[in-house]
């Protein structure tokens, strides 16, 4: 029988500040898409900085899984250059 896993969505507000999108865990999938009016920079395990980490545009989504080869169970950190902008968050562990 194949392994259960379990989804769940959340959203994280992202400032000008470094703030946790989602905590470390033992994640199997993670997908994060920017449903604000501003671009998010994503780091993984350390405090986000503008122009560093991954780009994320508005209605940009990032994929984290075994698939693309860059699945880590790290806290995500998310910033943004100017204003605000929500992550919208789905975890499988």
């Amino acid at each position: 029988m194949p392994a259960t896993v379990t989804t769940t969505h959340t959203t994280a507000a992202m400032t000008t500040t470094s703030a946790a999108i989602i905590a470390a865990g033992r994640r199997k999938h993670l997908v994060i898409q920017n449903n604000g009016p501003n671009t998010i920079w994503i780091k993984v395990g350390a405090a986000a900085v503008v122009n560093e980490g991954y780009r994320l545009e508005p209605t940009g989504t990032f994929v984290m899984s075994p698939q693309e080869g860059n699945l880590d169970v790290l806290a995500v950190n998310g910033i943004t250059a100017v204003g605000t902008a929500t992550a919208l968050v789905g975890e499988s562990v």
